[in-house]
């Protein structure tokens, strides 16, 4: 509204569109994660679980030292991929995990190229804390779930759109001081290597987050040890 503008004297367009790419950048990772969440639970479901190592329970107490994440518990998931366990490069991470990772003395800092920047890594894998990735209450204790990628494992595009953004002016809004409204439009595709993702319960024209995390709407179609993706699931 531009009656906003004249009482903050601030420009919270400008604010706006500043954050565009952040925005997407956001939505992105949440639909790498929920499909991997989808992929997930159609490995359960139908694979026996072939691509995750849980040692998480929802027994009463604190956790044990055995049901937290650690050095073992991943290269346990790594094994899941048999002898193309040394494919992974990088890990996900919620952020009660990576700080149980640093109190174990596990994770290593490298400055980049430019010596401008610190990345976090554990056995040289780069990691990626976000706590978008599930942490599922259950009745006495929460169940983390972190994720092993290899390079590659996600691929991406991006679709054409005529017109990738605009603005739209409604003069008689604003008790008539005027409105403008932002579109921006992506056709992004991102989709894990080895799976069909088979639309079985997808409403829409695209999946929405919670479609991408449903197990009916994903088959794998490759070995497992050819999957770049392994899961591991902790009490921290």
């Amino acid at each position: 509204m531009d009656l906003a503008r004249e009482l903050a004297l601030e420009d919270p367009v400008g604010a706006i569109t500043s954050r565009v790419g952040q925005y997407w950048a956001t939505n992105n990772e949440k639909r790498v994660i929920n499909s991997c969440l989808g992929i997930l639970a159609d490995n359960v479901a139908n694979d026996g679980g072939d691509m995750l190592k849980t040692v998480a329970t929802d027994a009463a107490g604190a956790p044990a030292a055995a049901e937290l994440i650690s050095g073992t518990v991943i290269i346990d998931a790594e094994a899941t991929a048999g002898d193309h366990q040394g494919q992974f490069t990088m890990l996900a991470v919620h952020s009660v995990v990576y700080a149980n990772l640093r109190k174990q003395q596990l994770i290593d800092f490298v400055r980049d190229a430019d010596n401008n920047t610190m990345f976090a890594t554990y056995g040289g894998k780069r990691v990626v804390v976000d706590d978008s990735l599930p942490a599922v209450a259950g009745s006495n204790r929460i169940t983390y779930t972190s994720v092993l990628f290899s390079g590659g494992a996600i691929t991406a595009g991006e679709g054409r759109v005529l017109v990738p953004s605009e603005m739209d002016r409604l003069p008689s809004t604003g008790n008539g001081s005027g409105q403008d409204v932002i579109y921006s439009r992506r056709s992004d595709i991102i989709h894990p290597l080895g799976f069909s993702f088979l639309s079985a319960s997808v409403a829409g024209q695209s999946a929405t987050q919670a479609e991408l995390a449903t197990a009916t709407n994903w088959n794998r179609v490759w070995e497992r040890k050819n999957i770049g993706i392994a899961f591991v699931q902790t009490n921290g």
